[in-house]
C-alpha cells in the first residue's frame, strides 16, 4: 500500500516543506506517465519537489526495501537518498529542477511490485489520517481513484463541481474519477481519506452527495482506522474487506434525489463547471492581483453574474473567497519560516504589509506576528 507523505517511515528520507515558494523560480513542471520501470535516481545534495496535478508516487529504494509514499505536499529529499516517481494514472505533474535528471546521477531502474495494484479487485492507493490543528488548507487535486472522505471531528468544507460541501462527524463525502476537489477547516479537524478503484461497481449516484453514515459504516470505518494504525498479518486483506463493506452499505442505501437548486440539472451543470474553473483559478492564481472582474473574465461572465454564481452556490461573494483563499496561503507561507510578513504580503499581491496585517487580523482575530508566536509555543 502507498504511504501518506506525513507516514513516519518518510522521516529518514526527507522532510514536509509548508511551500517551496522561495525557490519557485528553480522549479519547473516536470511530466510523468504511467510506467512499469521507475528511473531511480541519487544526489550527492538536498533537493526539492512539490505535486501539482494527478496522482504521483514518490518511490524510494533503501536497500532491498521500496517505500511508495503518494507526494500530496512539498517536500526535501535529503543527499545520497535513492529515489524516483512514477504516476498512478495515465499522467501526473510535479514540480522540481528538471535539469538534475542527468545521466551520472541515474543509478538503476526498479519495479514498484508493492505499490502496483491490480484492477482485477478493490484496490486501496492511498490511506491515511489527516488532523488539523486550528484549520487546514488543501489547495487542490484531480487524480484518476475515487477518493473518499470520512470525518471524525470538527467540520470540513469541500469544494467540488460547484458546491461547497460541508461534512460534519461520521458524514461521508465520494469524488469522482478526475474530479478536481479543494478542503479546508476554520477550526480543529480530523478526517480519513481513501483513494480506490474497484472494477464492476458504479458509484456515480453518490459522487458530490453528503452521506449521513449509518452504525454499520461507522464500525467500518473504526475497524478501518484499528487496522490502520497496526501492523497486523494480513493486513492489507482485512482493510480490502472493511472498505468493501463500508462500500456496499454506501451503495445499499436509498438514492437520494436532489433537493439543491430549482434549476434544471442542464443549467446546474453549466452553473458548477463556471464555479469549478473559477475556484481553480483561484487556487492557480493565489500569489498575485488577481479581482473578480479578471475572475469573470476568465470564466466568460459578467462580474455580477459570478457573484450571483458565488453567493448561490457556495454563500460567499467571489471577492471573499479569494480573500479566505489568500489568507490560508499566507498561513502556509508564515509556519514554513522562509520569508519575513512583508515578503509575504508582497508574493500574495497585497499593496503593504499594513494592509496584509489589517486584512489578516480582521479574518482570523489575531496579527500575523500573534499567529507565529502560537506556532512557536505549540512546539
Amino acid at each position: 500500500m502507498i504511504h501518506p507523505m506525513i507516514d513516519p517511515s518518510f522521516a529518514p528520507f526527507g522532510k514536509i516543506e509548508q511551500s517551496h515558494t522561495a525557490q519557485s523560480d528553480l522549479l519547473q513542471p516536470i511530466f510523468l506517465e504511467e510506467k512499469n520501470n521507475v528511473g531511480l535516481y541519487c544526489f550527492p545534495y538536498d533537493t526539492s519537489w512539490d505535486y501539482v496535478d494527478g496522482m504521483t508516487v514518490l518511490l524510494i529504494q533503501d536497500q532491498d526495501v521500496q517505500h511508495p509514499f503518494y507526494l500530496d505536499r512539498p517536500v526535501t529529499i535529503y543527499a545520497g537518498t535513492l529515489f524516483g516517481f512514477y504516476s498512478l494514472g495515465q499522467s501526473s505533474t510535479i514540480l522540481g529542477n528538471a535539469g538534475l535528471f542527468k545521466e551520472e546521477y541515474h543509478v538503476m531502474s526498479a519495479v514498484p511490485a508493492d505499490a502496483a495494484p491490480q484492477l482485477h479487485n478493490i484496490d486501496i492507493f492511498t490511506l491515511f489520517r489527516q488532523t488539523g490543528h486550528g484549520g487546514l488548507y488543501f489547495r487542490g487535486e484531480q487524480h484518476p481513484p475515487i477518493e473518499l472522505v470520512y470525518v471524525e471531528k470538527g467540520m470540513l468544507h469541500n469544494f467540488c463541481e460547484g458546491q461547497d460541501l460541508v461534512l460534519q462527524p461520521t458524514q461521508i463525502l465520494l469524488f469522482g474519477p478526475n474530479q478536481w476537489h479543494m478542503q479546508y477547516a476554520d477550526t480543529d479537524v480530523q478526517f480519513l481519506t481513501i483513494s480506490f478503484l474497484w472494477e464492476d461497481h458504479d458509484f456515480s449516484d453518490w459522487y458530490n452527495r453528503i452521506i449521513t453514515s449509518s452504525s454499520d459504516m461507522q464500525r467500518a470505518v473504526k475497524a478501518i482506522l484499528r487496522e490502520y494504525s497496526q501492523s497486523q498479518p494480513d493486513r492489507e486483506e482485512y482493510l480490502n474487506a472493511q472498505l468493501k463493506l463500508l462500500l456496499l452499505q454506501i451503495l445499499r442505501q436509498p438514492k437520494q434525489t436532489d433537493k439543491s437548486r430549482g434549476t434544471s440539472p442542464a443549467v446546474r451543470q453549466m452553473h458548477h463547471q463556471i464555479i469549478n474553473k473559477a475556484l481553480q483559478i483561484v487556487s492557480a492564481q493565489v500569489y498575485g492581483k488577481l479581482t473578480v472582474p479578471a475572475l469573470a473574465a476568465a470564466v466568460n461572465v459578467s462580474t455580477s453574474q459570478l457573484t450571483n454564481l458565488f453567493q448561490t452556490y457556495l454563500d460567499v461573494s467571489p471577492a471573499k473567497y479569494i480573500t479566505k483563499i489568500r489568507l490560508e496561503e499566507s498561513k502556509i507561507l508564515l509556519a514554513s519560516k522562509q520569508m519575513s510578513i512583508g515578503e509575504i504580503a508582497s508574493q500574495l499581491g497585497y499593496s503593504s504589509i499594513q494592509h496584509f496585517t489589517k486584512q489578516f487580523s480582521s479574518w482570523y482575530g489575531y496579527t500575523p506576528s500573534t499567529y507565529i508566536k502560537s506556532l512557536h509555543s505549540n512546539n
